[in-house]
Order: structure tokens, then sequence, then C-alpha cells
């Protein structure tokens, strides 16, 4: 029996404190199948968080993710 050190990595959203994924701030859409020779095309985006004199590059989870998406469409929806 030896003596074991572990590292363990805790990952939260910095907008609503919840444990999260560091990638779950990533939105990715295919938009085509691709073809025999190369893969699907994709288009992504990455969501992080921004607060002056806080936080820079924030992780984003994935209710915020969606939620803030929502927010950000509904906004858009009423500029076009």
């Amino acid at each position: 029996m030896g003596i074991t050190t572990k590292t363990i990595t805790v990952c939260c959203c910095d907008v609503c404190g919840s444990e999260c994924v560091p990638e779950d701030g990533e939105v990715r859409v295919q938009v085509n199948s691709g073809d025999r020779d190369v893969g699907p095309a994709h288009i992504r985006g990455v969501l992080v968080f921004d607060q002056p004199y806080g936080c820079t590059s924030g992780i984003v989870c994935r209710p915020c993710k969606l939620k803030w998406l929502a927010v950000y469409l509904e906004r858009e929806a009423k500029t076009t």
C-alpha cells in the first residue's frame, strides 16, 4: 500500500455557479453531410462569460447557454 496523490478538477459555470463541463459553452451545428472524401461541415461558436472587473473568458454551462441564446434570438428577431 503506497501513497497515491490525485488531482480533482471541478468546473463551475461563471454565470450561475453550477457544476459543468468546460466544453458546455460550445455551439456546433452540422450544415452539410460532406462527401466521400471529406466529412461534414460545421458552424462552431463558443459562448464565454465576460464581466468587467470580474471574469474574462469564463465558462458557461449548458442551461445558461440555452437561456442566453434564447434571449439573443429574441432580441435579434425584434431588430430585423
